[in-house]
């Protein structure tokens, strides 16, 4: 008899292995986030650009906790792209087999998934700006740089590949239109804040609460294993118990406490 399950992965699979498990079993999911990167007018462009390396480049971007959309400010729009793509260029030695020690981006742990992103960059390639090699043999999908206007609609689709979405915005008021979008709260994680934004800071906490907003720096700096993880988002992270979803970040070790232990003391 299972008393608790810790689930990762996409709520769609999440809701196929609910069904193994008896009604009464306390689910704890942890599944997929926007997590963009927003960097403002007054950022300091050194510092967010060093931070999207690190969060796109991650484990080849196979990482929930990687950005769907970086939302530059157009004052420093121009400077952000320049900086990202010669560092992405510097990188070059560090990109391939991972039989080299100093690899950090190598071959998908799923070839197919080159497959897949090979038709995600044909549907984007307008947008290009950088890189586009994809090899579906290897698995090996290299850092890509595309760019997209925010006015024509943000992006919120999942790449798990080493993608940089580039979203340039002129005004807060874009940027709000950008989380509001009804596409955007379900996987409501966190945002990474470079500088200051009116639009950020006036989000309601039903969608990120003040913790989930990180200032000039980003997840893989902050995250801790004895700190509650995820967001608001239901497809982000929640719990399941009895059948009733509680929406919100997880910790195991607190909610197998709170749902399983404590009832019964």
């Amino acid at each position: 008899m299972t008393d608790a399950v810790i689930f990762t992965g996409t709520p769609e699979n999440a809701r196929k292995v609910r069904k193994n498990f008896k009604k009464g079993a306390l689910f704890i999911l942890n599944g997929a986030g926007h997590n963009p990167l927003v960097v403002s007018h007054d950022a300091d462009v050194s510092l967010a650009v060093q931070s999207a390396l690190r969060v796109v480049l991650y484990n080849q971007g196979q990482d929930c906790a990687g950005p769907n959309s970086l939302l530059v400010h157009g004052d420093v729009y121009e400077e952000f792209k320049l900086r990202l793509i010669e560092s992405i260029e510097k990188l070059s030695d560090k990109v391939g087999d991972y039989t080299d020690p100093d690899v950090i981006v190598g071959p998908n742990s799923d070839k197919d998934h080159a497959a897949w992103i090979a038709n995600i960059f044909k549907e984007n390639r307008k947008y290009f700006a950088f890189g586009g090699n994809v090899n579906p043999v290897t698995g090996m999908i290299y850092p890509t740089v595309f760019e997209k206007p925010l006015s024509l609609g943000g992006n919120y689709k999942e790449f798990f590949a080493p993608v940089f979405y580039l979203q340039r915005y002129d005004r807060d008021v874009e940027l709000r239109d950008y989380f509001i979008n009804p596409r955007y709260y379900p996987n409501a994680m966190y945002i990474s804040l470079f500088g200051t934004s009116d639009a950020v800071d006036g989000l309601d906490e039903s969608m990120h609460k003040r913790k989930s907003i990180l200032r000039n720096t980003d997840l893989h700096l902050e995250e801790r294993g004895f700190l509650p993880y995820g967001g608001e988002g239901p497809a982000a992270s929640c719990l399941y118990v009895d059948g009733k979803q509680i929406k919100g970040s997880t910790l195991p070790q607190r909610d197998i406490y709170e749902q399983l232990v404590r009832p019964f003391i």
